[in-house]
Formats: structure tokens, sequence, C-alpha cells
């Protein structure tokens, strides 16, 4: 019974990392009516990385419990405060602690799954983040239909929640120590990875809205996005489990062949095709995900990677898009490599 009550405190983590992950593409049209920001909302990605990289410090120990646990609460404590905030300097301040908690919950959310099922520790990892891709599904379409501030307060009870699901949760069997050697293609390959699904997910409206398409096709597309992720990481995990190198650079070359249609540019549709294709390769799904040195590179190579891309804002909304069909290129062979 102990082991169902952790599995879905594990997921409900792993939902709230979802709406951590999508809440400023959606949010955006939001801060700039209410806060006036542009380019501003780069310090919002910097300080989010920040504790980012130290909750993926801090969750590299064998305790989960009261760590897993108090990063949900400060979680919760952190959603209170951005949904009051009166000016957009404090959402950028609350950023550190919402990543702080980020860190926690993607290090400790897959490993804890991933040892009550370690024999189908792929699948299984695979599998409850549908988690996530439900969560940042969830984030922009739960924002067409409620208010800004009783979305964050939501997802604050949510964490409540995941809080008492996980209370405690047992510690990490083993460690991942050492193994590091040769890891650098991969590595980067999981930079390369979250840089596009993070640019992707925070400027691709603002990219649509700069070719003339209205803010809420931008948000219907962006519930897609996740959608498809969501469905890529759930249909394809069996796929991947069988010989994951292998279709990882299958998947990834078939992205890159979509991204280069930004070239042209696309029709908007194209975005939720990219997700389901690179969604297993998430470094979240990883059957290496557990703590040890191991995971304290991979969670330092993503870290970059989703929040560092987006942190740079185009100079013109095509901007970011024309770089990275070649960052796409080089992402299978950092995986075969390795």
């Amino acid at each position: 019974m102990a082991g169902v009550r952790f599995f879905f405190g594990a997921f409900l983590s792993l939902f709230l990392v979802g709406v951590i992950v999508a809440l400023p593409g959606a949010a955006l049209p939001h801060w700039r009516e209410a806060f006036g920001v542009g380019r501003e909302v780069s310090s919002f990605f910097a300080a989010l990385l920040l504790g980012l990289f130290l909750g993926i410090r801090l969750a590299q120990g064998e305790r989960r419990h009261p760590l897993l646990p108090g990063a949900l609460l400060l979680l919760a404590l952190a959603f209170l405060g951005v949904a009051l905030a009166p000016a957009f300097v404090w959402v950028v301040a609350l950023a550190f602690p919402v990543g702080l908690a980020q860190g926690v919950l993607n290090v400790h959310g897959n490993s804890l799954v991933g040892e009550l099922f370690p024999e189908r520790r792929v699948e299984s990892v695979n599998r409850v983040n549908v988690g996530f891709g439900l969560g940042a599904v969830f984030t922009p379409l739960a924002l067409t239909l409620l208010p800004y501030a009783a979305l964050l307060l939501l997802a604050g009870l949510l964490a409540l929640l995941a809080a008492l699901l996980v209370w405690e949760a047992p510690p990490v069997k083993s460690l991942a120590r050492g193994g590091a050697q040769g890891l650098l293609p991969f590595l980067l390959a999981v930079a390369l990875y979250t840089g596009l699904e993070g640019a992707l997910a925070t400027w691709n409206r603002v990219w649509l809205e700069g070719l003339g398409y209205a803010t809420a096709t931008g948000g219907i597309l962006l519930s897609l996005y996740w959608l498809f992720l969501a469905l890529g990481r759930l249909l394809l995990a069996g796929l991947v489990a069988q010989r994951p190198l292998l279709v990882l650079k299958g998947l990834l070359l078939g992205v890159t062949l979509l991204l280069l249609l930004n070239l042209f540019p696309p029709p908007p549709s194209s975005s939720p095709w990219r997700a389901s294709s690179w969604a297993p390769s998430s470094p979240r799904s990883s059957p290496w995900s557990r703590p040890g040195t191991a995971t304290g590179l991979w969670g330092t190579s993503s870290t970059p990677g989703r929040e560092g891309a987006p942190s740079c804002p185009p100079s013109s909304p095509f901007c970011p898009f024309q770089a990275f069909p070649s960052g796409s290129w080089a992402s299978p062979w950092g995986y075969s490599s390795w």
C-alpha cells in the first residue's frame, strides 16, 4: 500500500514539475499585460536556473525524507507568493525557490519510481513522467479557464497533497557513484534536447504572434505540444526500453527534419509532432536517473539547456529557431557515442 502511495506522490510531484516548466510560456501574455515585461522574462529563468542547480545538488544524498516533502512544501509557499506578487521583481525572486523545489522533485520523483519497479525501470519511469506531460498540458489550458492567481493557488494545494503522499519516503537504495567517464557526448545531447524543449515551449507563442497568429491559437498549440510530448513518452516507452540508444537516435533525427521546417517558416501545427518524437529522449525518463555522481552530471547538463535556452530571448521571434536544427542534429550522435 505504501508503494502505491509513493507512486502517486511521485506522479503528482512530476505533474507539478510540468506545471513549472509550462508556466512561463503559458503565463507570458499575463506577465506582459500585468507587469509590462518583455526581455525581462530572461531574469526569471536565470533565478530558476540557480535554484535548479542547488536543488539537484541537494538531491544527491541518500535521504528522501524530509527533503522531498520539504521541497513540496516550499513549492506550495512559492506558488502562493507568485500568485500574490505585486510586481515582476517578486516573481523573479520567487523563481529561485521554485527552481530549487523542481530540482529535488526531478531527481527523487524519478528515482523513487525506478526503485519501486526495478525490473521495469525504463518503462515505469517513462510512464510516471506522463504526469509531467499532463501538468504541462494542464497549465496553458487552465489559464484559459481560470484566473492566473487561482491556477497558482490550485497548484499550491496539489503540492501540499503530494507532500503528504511522499511523507516518509524510503531512502535511496543505491547511489550511482562513479561511472562519469565518457559521459560528455551524452551530457551535451541532454543539454541540446532540453534547450529545444524549453525554448520552443516558452517562445513559440511569441514567434507565432510575430507571424500574425492570435494569442489564443498559440495557447491551444502550446497545450497540444505538451500533450503530444506526454503521448510520445507513454506510447513509445516500451519501444525505447528495448533498444534505447538506437531508437532515440532515430527519433531525434526525425525531430531534426521537423525543426528544419522552421526555416521556411513552418505551419504552427507542426510543433506538437516535434514533441511526440523527442519525448522519450527526456533526461527525466532516462534509465540512468538515480541520485549520485552520474545523475548530478545529468541534472547539471539538462538544467542549462531547459532554463538557459529560454533565458536568451530572441532579437526577433524567429531567431531562436534558426539555431536549434543543428543542435537537434548533434543530439543523436551524443546518445549513440555514449
